[in-house]
């Protein structure tokens, strides 16, 4: 099942020189799929997967789920299909983590962390 990350127009600011982003969300799970980027495949249990056609392969991003506190960090790896409305995905592993998985859509706060 791919569930879609949906994206409400909004604009990218800055918290203490960090690029972010509103954005609403909601998890996708494709175990054994290949990722579109570098062929490997899925796997259910990396909690870090972030799909996205907004942000460049390799960006690290934490994401803030406002309703319970919890934020998750993880990494662009794939990528969706192209769709006006959509930005992210996250693998379900973080929509879990983030307590946001039986929430279904939910807005996130995505801070673009630097490179390591």
């Amino acid at each position: 099942m791919t569930v879609a990350l949906f994206f409400v127009a909004s604009m990218m600011y800055q918290v203490n020189g960090i690029e972010t982003i509103d954005v609403v969300a909601s998890w996708y799970y494709k175990p054994g799929r290949e990722m579109a980027w570098d062929g490997k495949k899925f796997d259910p249990d990396d909690g870090t997967i972030i799909a996205s056609n907004t942000f460049p392969k390799g960006t690290r991003l934490k994401l803030t789920y406002a309703k319970t506190g919890v934020s998750a960090i993880g990494q662009v790896v794939d990528r969706m299909p192209h769709h006006k409305k959509r930005q992210l995905d996250v693998c379900m592993k973080m929509a879990e983590r983030l307590g946001a998985k039986d929430d279904g859509v939910v807005h996130l706060k995505a801070e673009r962390l630097p490179d390591q």
